[in-house]
């Protein structure tokens, strides 16, 4: 099985590397690129064709939102894990509405992340506080 391509979206480059390390260890998900805005992130998803996007919820003057709708319009459309800071489920609810696979608050320990990575990789979802899908 070849491992799971990630492309990270976030427009903090601390936050972006502290995520790609996150990952160095992991055998079967791989980090193929980071973006900063929704144009670099819709340019790397055409060029590196992404198996999952973990979208941050607020890019600098840009809404994570629009791109997570940009993706899952795309064929093929890549899974798509929001990022956040706010773990209110005002924000998890408009991410599920967006299309978005899954939810990970940036605040809940790391393995959280990779576990979200691994079910929506897997067909599933993930949205804290709700019912699975």
């Amino acid at each position: 099985m070849s491992a799971t391509r990630i492309l990270i979206v976030d427009d903090n480059a601390a936050m972006r590397g502290a995520i790609a390390l996150l990952f160095e260890d992991e055998p079967d998900l791989l980090v193929c690129g980071q973006a900063a805005t929704i144009t670099e992130a819709l340019q790397h998803c055409e060029a590196l064709g992404p198996d999952v996007a973990l979208v941050d919820l607020s890019l600098k003057g840009e809404d994570g939102l629009d791109l997570v709708q940009q993706l899952k319009a795309r064929a093929p459309a890549p899974a798509v894990v929001v990022l956040s800071l706010h773990d209110e489920p005002f924000y998890v609810n408009a991410a599920r509405r967006a299309g978005a696979n899954g939810y990970v608050g940036k605040s809940e320990d790391p393995l959280q992340m990779l576990e979200c990575v691994r079910r929506v990789r897997d067909g599933q979802s993930r949205f804290p506080g709700m019912e699975p899908a």
